[in-house]
C-alpha cells in the first residue's frame, strides 16, 4: 500500500469510535470472527457487522472515493449455528 494512503488510512481509524476501532483491529488484523469480536466487546454480532461496515466507509471517503449508494463489502465470518 501506498504510504501516503496508509497514513490517511490510519488518521481516518483514529477519527472513530473506540469500540469500533477495537473491532476492525481485531477483525482484519488479529483474524477474530463477529461471534469473538462480539464476545469480546459485549456487543451483537449485528453491532461487530456495523462496525466494520462504518470503518469501511470512512476509509473510502478519507481516500476521495464515494459512499453515496455503494454498500462496502463485508465478508460473512459468522460461526455456523
Amino acid at each position: 500500500m501506498h504510504a501516503q494512503s496508509l497514513r490517511i488510512i490510519q488518521a481516518a481509524l483514529r477519527t472513530l469510535p473506540e469500540k469500533t476501532q477495537r473491532a476492525f483491529l481485531m477483525h482484519r488484523l488479529d483474524g477474530f470472527s463477529y461471534p469473538e469480536i462480539a464476545r469480546e466487546l459485549g456487543v451483537s454480532e449485528s453491532m461487530v457487522e456495523k462496525y466494520i461496515i462504518q470503518v469501511l466507509r470512512t476509509f473510502r471517503q478519507a481516500l476521495g472515493g464515494s459512499s453515496a449508494g455503494a454498500e462496502p463489502r463485508v465478508p460473512n465470518n459468522r460461526a455456523p449455528p
